[in-house]
């Protein structure tokens, strides 16, 4: 599913890309646009633009609220979290 990037970082060979899903792949647009439909982040390769992987996530990111450091991807959510994540 194609996301609504809020949050973009190149790491890599890799880009990430998070927001709220596409708001117009459902009945609701609305809903996606308020954070009612979770959030997305997706992997993509910088080169080709073919996505890597996709991950659901419980509440889209803020807006820009997306870094990598040391072999790791943080990202703050809506829902007020802090996400680490690495390639593990």
């Amino acid at each position: 599913m194609p996301v609504l990037a809020r949050a973009m970082v190149l790491a890599g060979e890799s880009l990430f890309l998070a927001g709220p899903p596409d708001p117009f792949a459902t009945k609701n647009p609305t809903a996606a646009l308020e954070g009612k439909k979770g959030g997305l982040l997706v992997t993509v390769a910088p080169d080709t633009g073919k996505t890597i992987s996709s991950h659901s996530l419980a509440s889209p990111p803020v807006f820009d609220g997306m870094a990598a450091a040391g072999g790791r991807l943080y990202l703050a959510t809506q829902g007020g979290q802090v996400i680490c994540m690495d390639s593990k």
